[in-house]
């Protein structure tokens, strides 16, 4: 008989948290989705040009390292083979 009662009691107990867990949970939702209504979003064309822009910028600065640093190689190879011959 006991079981029977905590049992219940623990069901409406667990309806009663879900109740306020709920409740709580669409409160900050409707807020939240009031506060990314507020945002100024950039367009998808202008997005768009900005990763183009940060793409070109990334390549033409990892080819411009790349070339500094084969020709470091050649001028080192060039000292190196000097010195190595006198």
């Amino acid at each position: 008989m006991i079981i029977k009662y905590l049992s219940i009691f623990f069901v409406y107990f667990f309806i009663f948290l879900f109740y306020f867990y709920i409740k709580k949970n669409c409160f900050f939702l409707k807020n939240l989705y009031n506060e990314l209504n507020k945002i100024n979003w950039i367009s998808y064309k202008k997005s768009f040009y900005i990763s183009l822009l940060v793409i070109l910028i990334s390549l033409f600065l990892s080819i411009f390292m790349f070339g500094i640093d084969i020709l470091l190689i050649y001028i080192i190879s060039i000292i190196y083979n000097f010195k190595k011959i006198k």
